[in-house]
């Protein structure tokens, strides 16, 4: 654990915020790499704690919330905000944590680093379409 909290970067309060959606999610997904990429000693052990009830699942999972959901939730009011999206239409947990999870699913179970290509891939052919897809049949 002592390790683990002297090399993991600081995390901020907020998600960055570029401006559009495609921006936004791309950056947030960039700190995931970057916060666990530079963690690679230790993926192992991270995979194996996922889920573990132990102190460092518990430190884990409160850095893993907040981009993974509570940011993405914070992503996605601002697109509201600025007609990105309709607020009005409900999206389901599952959906708005997606780009996060596909990233750490490479990062943590198939140990490898995404590049940027697979970062994008996840938001122009997963993510925003799915989100457009809501919009869409919402309408």
């Amino acid at each position: 654990m002592a390790a683990l909290r002297g090399k993991a970067p600081p995390v901020p309060d907020e998600p960055p915020d570029t401006g559009n959606l495609r921006g936004d999610v791309l950056a947030l997904l960039r700190f995931v790499v970057g916060q666990t990429a530079g963690l690679a000693h230790v993926r192992q052990a991270l995979a194996a704690e996922q889920g573990q009830d132990t102190e460092l699942s518990a430190y884990l999972t409160s850095r893993n919330r907040s981009p993974g959901g509570d940011w993405m939730r914070t992503v996605l009011e601002r697109a509201a905000r600025r007609g990105e999206i309709d607020p009005a239409v409900p999206l389901p947990d599952r959906l708005v944590a997606l780009p996060v999870v596909l990233v750490l699913h490479d990062l943590l179970m198939a140990r490898r680093t995404p590049s940027e290509a697979d970062l994008e891939e996840v938001v122009d052919l997963l993510f925003l379409p799915l989100v457009a897809l809501r919009w869409d049949r919402h309408a």
